[in-house]
């Protein structure tokens, strides 16, 4: 065992620990050991309430769940689920891409998450609720028609015998799902995507969900048929990022269709729980645009808003936090908050009430400050027993002198690495995300790097939401860009009609098709007018990678934030502004390859450098952030988390990446010994010129 202040040396900051972007609850994995179980307790209470009439009588309910930026409402969804789900299925909404959109949106990401895994469970939600409806419980029964589709459909359409659309359909589909080789296919189909022949005629379905009546069809299916089960708790968060008016007011008015849509048809849409999660002041600032009917008690059945936590429960946050590091001492007679006091909530929040993501922030700020001090004597004498002076105040300087802009820049790569690391365990294919929420990606990415005039719906027609155009910022061209994946080389064919419209009526100088997916052949229409387009012309084809998606998906998900007031780094607020000024700063975006056929990014060494997961630019930058960001750190720690952020990098070449630091005289070790795994590894002061 060490003592607590060797400890604090060479760990990270353990406010460091979550990420403070707020996101989807199926990709924030919650420690439910860091969790202040008082902490808006009365709010889930009345959460669980509306969750328990559901259960009675499985009619649909709506809760509105306001608080301000900071207050923890994407965390709450996170806790509910975590808690709940044992009882209820939970599926996380974001924002749609177009309100023309918002019910396949609300489709796809419903089925996106009920694919997920429960913790703790073999099985995703989408199968638990199926072999939880009450025709397939009896194990021999099921037995007997999981072996027999048209047996299966019958059974289930006699179990269901109204308000069902599409049912012969649909419930073949929930029998591809019990069928190992076609149950990825069968989810596919349920969230939208557009199949191939091929693929649509192996679930034996006649075409794809391609409109919005039909996806509200198949949500109140899914509604329906889960009377006899376990409600559906659909959680609508960061709704900042939703289209907007043509007075730039937030298009609220598409989700309270639903909603009423839902209420209204209350024999339809059953057994859900509807949870519409949005800052106090754009619910205040907005609402005026919505409907009065539509805000009626039959349509909202609740409001709640969370209440600012006392300095108990904002102590507690900390003792929750700290708790790693004293797990880990030799004595454990400090105080549960030490390096902290609590005299330092009194002075920072001299109201004596806050919210959990500024204690949070102070937190970091404070035990930042205190490691410093604990560290500069630790290393000048072992012996000492003078305890550094502690700073009640909070003019805290982590940057130590250092240039406030490069360390901004430093912890901006750090939440970059981790949001990455979460889009890739998410997008596994293009596909995973739908076509418009591509185009939209890509938008917001542009826009970040100076692309003007973006105008969406280039093409007319169905395929408006896969294309826009803009003025291109280095060639000043004025370009379209088409994105669609379907696979359907019938859908390909309009979508190749509409493109030949556009460049007939020379509405754009360049038209750059993004698609990965097949071309079809030249015996086909699509491809033929393909062909003319993209051979031999101005035109461009690209093929995009799936890192490039990832980086877009990246991005994106901090723009969601920053457009919420809800991304920190550094405890700086960002703004959009911001955000694009240190993505553009930082070099995150130089190797998607998406951006560089788009010449939108140079192509240089950096770009045409190998894997980003064994490059070896990445492992030392990483590895400076790391200490950097957190100003000493044991050698152990280091190896560790890089090791987590890089799973297939050899721990061999995270050492040898050390070693260039220290030969490069950015780093330096403070103590040395046989045991190279106990060494402690710091910042090098860089020197300055006059």
């Amino acid at each position: 065992m060490k003592s607590i202040d060797q400890i604090i040396c060479r760990e990270i900051n353990p406010f460091d620990r979550e990420s403070l972007v707020p996101g989807n609850f199926w990709q924030e994995a919650q420690d439910a050991a860091l969790a202040v179980n008082s902490i808006h307790e009365e709010e889930i209470k009345q959460i669980k309430l509306g969750l328990n009439l559901v259960e009675k009588d499985n009619f649909s309910r709506t809760i509105l769940l306001t608080g301000d930026s900071g207050s923890g409402k994407s965390y709450l969804l996170g806790r509910l689920k975590r808690n709940l789900n044992e009882r209820a299925f939970f599926a996380y909404i974001g924002p749609w891409p177009d309100s023309n959109y918002i019910w396949r949106h609300t489709l796809r990401q419903t089925v996106d998450s009920l694919v997920c895994k429960p913790e703790g469970k073999k099985e995703s939600q989408l199968l638990l609720w199926l072999k939880s409806l009450w025709p397939l419980k009896s194990q021999g029964f099921a037995k007997k028609i999981f072996g027999e589709r048209r047996l299966f459909i019958n059974n289930l359409r006699a179990a269901y015998p109204s308000k069902i659309y599409n049912p012969s359909e649909f419930f073949g589909v929930l029998y591809a799902l019990t069928n190992p080789n076609l149950y990825y296919l069968a989810c596919d189909w349920l969230r939208g995507d557009d199949l191939s022949e091929e693929d649509l005629r192996a679930l034996k379905v006649r075409k794809s969900i391609d409109t919005e009546e039909v996806a509200q069809g198949i949500l109140g299916n899914i509604g329906r048929i889960s009377a006899d089960n376990r409600p559906i708790v659909l959680c609508f968060d960061q709704l900042d990022s939703i289209p907007r008016l043509a007075n730039e007011s937030l298009d609220f008015q598409p989700l309270f269709n639903i909603n009423s849509k839902i209420h209204n048809q209350k024999y339809t849409f059953r057994n859900y729980l509807i949870i519409i999660s949005v800052i106090t002041s754009t619910w205040s600032r907005n609402k005026k645009n919505i409907q009065p009917a539509d805000l009626a008690r039959g349509r909202i059945n609740g409001v709640i808003r969370l209440k600012l936590i006392n300095m108990q429960q904002a102590e507690a946050l900390w003792q929750m936090r700290l708790h790693y590091i004293h797990e880990q001492a030799d004595r454990r007679d400090y105080s549960k908050l030490y390096p902290l006091y609590p005299e330092q909530l009194k002075i920072n929040f001299p109201g004596g009430r806050t919210n959990p993501r500024d204690v949070l922030i102070v937190g970091h700020k404070l035990y930042q400050t205190a490691k410093h001090g604990i560290c500069k004597i630790s290393t000048l004498d072992r012996n000492q027993k003078i305890k550094p002076e502690i700073d009640y105040s909070l003019p805290i300087d982590g940057n130590r002198g250092d240039d406030k802009e490069t360390d901004l820049v430093v912890k901006f790569k750090l939440i970059w690495q981790k949001e990455y690391k979460k889009a890739q365990q998410k997008v596994t294919k293009i596909t995973t995300i739908d076509g418009p929420q591509l185009i939209k990606m890509l938008q917001e990415i542009l826009a970040a790097f100076e692309t003007n005039q973006i105008q969406p719906n280039l093409l007319t027609g169905t395929y408006n939401l896969y294309s826009f155009s803009c003025l291109h910022p280095k060639t000043k061209e004025n370009i379209g860009i088409v994105w669609t994946e379907k696979g359907s080389m019938k859908a390909f064919f309009y979508a190749m009609s509409a493109s030949q419209n556009v460049v007939d009526k020379k509405q754009c100088q360049k038209l750059y098709l993004i698609r990965r997916n097949s071309v079809g052949n030249s015996t086909l229409k699509g491809n033929q007018i393909y062909r003319k387009i993209f051979c031999n012309s101005p035109h461009s084809h690209i093929k995009p990678d799936i890192s490039s998606v990832i980086f877009l998906a990246t991005y994106y998900e901090l723009f969601k934030a920053a457009q919420a007031k809800e991304l920190i780094v550094s405890q700086e607020t960002i703004s959009i502004k911001k955000l694009q000024d240190l993505v553009k700063e930082s070099g995150v975006l130089n190797k998607c390859s998406l951006l560089i056929d788009l010449e939108i990014i140079d192509k240089n060494k950096e770009s045409l450098a190998p894997d980003p997961k064994i490059d070896r630019k990445e492992i030392r930058d990483y590895l400076f952030s790391l200490v950097k960001t957190n100003q000493i750190l044991g050698k152990k720690t280091l190896l560790e988390k890089t090791t987590g952020n890089f799973p297939n990098v050899k721990q061999a070449q995270i050492e040898e990446s050390i070693q260039d630091l220290y030969r490069n005289k950015k780093i330096k070790f403070l103590n040395s010994g046989n045991n190279s795994q106990a060494q402690l590894i710091c910042l090098l002061p860089q020197k300055t010129t006059a």
